[in-house]
C-alpha cells in the first residue's frame, strides 16, 4: 500500500455513492405540505469508503466544544495516509428524534471532515428539489432519487408493501413476453450478485492502490475463499458494501499469511 495520498486515491474517495446509499431529509417544510428535500448519507457509508480506498490508513479524533447557542458543538480530525482535515459538527438541541446527541454530532463532524477529501463533497453540488410531504408521519410522498446522468429527479413513492415486495427468482419478462435468461454464474459469483463485475474491477483497483502483486481479480477472489477468508458464493454477502468490507479484511489477514 503506497503511504502517499495520491491524487489517484483522492478521485477514488471522491467517486460518487451508489444511488441506494443515498438518503433524503426535509430542510425546510411548509405549511401546505411540501418540504425541501437534500441529500445525505449514513457516517457507515462514509467509513466504508475509506476502508475500501486507504485500507487502515486513516484515522479520526473528535473532542467536546461544549453547547453553542442551540447547539451541541465538537471538533473532529480526519487524518487520511498523513494529511490531516478538521472541522466541526453539530447537533440541535430542540431536535427531539435523535436519542444520542453525542453521537449525532460526532457523526455529523465525521462527515464534514470526510468532505476536505472529496468523500461525498458532489452531493453539495446536488439540486435540492421540493416534494410532496406527510407532516404528520414526517415521511416524503415523493422518492428524490438520482438518476445515471448525476440529475436528481423526483417520482411518486411506492406503498411500503410493494417496495418490500421480492422480486422474482427466475427473471424478469421482456417487453415481446418471453423470460429472460439469467447469466450463468462463474464460480464465487452468483445470479443474485448484480453487482459482481462492480466488485470485480473495483477489486482490481483496491489491489493496485495497496500494492498488491495478484493475478486477475477472479482469481483473487477463488484464493481467498479456497483459504476459507471469504464466503464460496459471493451473492452471500447482502450488498456491494459488504463484500468490499470482506475483501478488505480477506485481503490483509491472506498478506499477514504469506508474511509468516
Amino acid at each position: 500500500m503506497t503511504d502517499k495520498l495520491t491524487q489517484e486515491l483522492l478521485e477514488s474517495l471522491a467517486e460518487p455513492f451508489r444511488s441506494e446509499q443515498v438518503r433524503w431529509k426535509p430542510q425546510v417544510v411548509t405549511d401546505s405540505g411540501k418540504a425541501l428535500a437534500v441529500p445525505y448519507v449514513d457516517p457507515r457509508v462514509v467509513t466504508e469508503r475509506l476502508d475500501q480506498v486507504v485500507g487502515g490508513g486513516w484515522a479520526f479524533h473528535w473532542e467536546p466544544l461544549g453547547v453553542q447557542g442551540d447547539r451541541l458543538v465538537v471538533k473532529s480530525s480526519l487524518t487520511i495516509l498523513g494529511v490531516t482535515r478538521e472541522d466541526v459538527g453539530e447537533y440541535v438541541l430542540s431536535d427531539r428524534e435523535q436519542a444520542d446527541p453525542w453521537k449525532s454530532a460526532v457523526s455529523d463532524a465525521l462527515k464534514r471532515a470526510a468532505v476536505h477529501f472529496g468523500v461525498g463533497r458532489y452531493l453539495y453540488w446536488l439540486e435540492a428539489v421540493w416534494c410532496d410531504y406527510d407532516r404528520r408521519r414526517r415521511e416524503f410522498l415523493d422518492e428524490p432519487y438520482i438518476d445515471q446522468e448525476g440529475n436528481v429527479q423526483v417520482r411518486r413513492r411506492r406503498p411500503a408493501q410493494e417496495r418490500a415486495a421480492p422480486q422474482p427468482a427466475a427473471g424478469r419478462r421482456g417487453a415481446a413476453g418471453g423470460a429472460r435468461r439469467v447469466k450463468e454464474a462463474a464460480p464465487g459469483e452468483s445470479a443474485a450478485a448484480p453487482w459482481a463485475d462492480e466488485f470485480y474491477t473495483w477489486a482490481a483497483r483496491y489491489m493496485q492502490h495497496q500494492g498488491v502483486a495478484a493475478d486477475e481479480p477472479r482469481e483473487t477472489y477463488r484464493e481467498l475463499v479456497q483459504e476459507g477468508h471469504m464466503a464460496a458464493d459471493l451473492g452471500s454477502y447482502p450488498a456491494l458494501s459488504d463484500a468490499q468490507g470482506a475483501f478488505i479484511r480477506a485481503l490483509q489477514q491472506h498478506s499477514r499469511n504469506k508474511a509468516q
